[in-house]
């Protein structure tokens, strides 16, 4: 049986959490969400959050066109010699700039220094339950389902 996990993340990707805030924000989400476990991840550099088996495409955010994963793996190998701190990329469809976070993932992935991972939840979160979300951290948040 897989596991299903809904990651929150910031939109900003260098967007970091204050370190005190994080056991407040996971013990408060405990009791407002039924999960096998709620658990808050920080990183001193962006990650790639990705959505799984989940993800199928990637699309240009400026004209629509299919990005291939063979250009998208080498634009991620040369992002990861600067730890991801530079997303910046020159896209191979129309040539315009934009960074490898902006980028259209289908379903949705994207990079963070903070994860905020719900392990399996009994029901879908609300939009109500989401917007508390963003409150608790702060910052836009984008949804990213995975499963593993």
């Amino acid at each position: 049986m897989s596991d299903y996990i809904i990651k929150i993340i910031p939109i900003n990707p260098y967007y970091h959490i204050d370190g005190q805030k994080i056991k407040k924000i996971v013990d408060d989400l405990k009791t407002r969400i039924t999960a096998d476990n709620v658990e808050l991840k920080t990183y001193d550099n962006p990650a790639f959050i990705d959505c799984g088996s989940n993800l199928e495409k990637i699309t240009c955010p400026i004209c629509g066109a299919i990005i291939d994963f063979d250009w998208w793996s080498v634009a991620m190998d040369t992002a990861s010699n600067s730890s991801f701190m530079d997303l910046y990329v020159k896209l191979p469809c129309c040539g315009e700039s934009s960074t490898l976070n902006d980028l259209q993932y289908y379903f949705p992935c994207g990079f963070s220094c903070t994860e905020l991972n719900i392990l399996n939840p009994l029901n879908e979160l609300s939009y109500e339950c989401l917007s508390y979300i963003q409150e608790l951290l702060g910052t836009p948040i984008r949804c990213i389902q995975a499963h593993i």
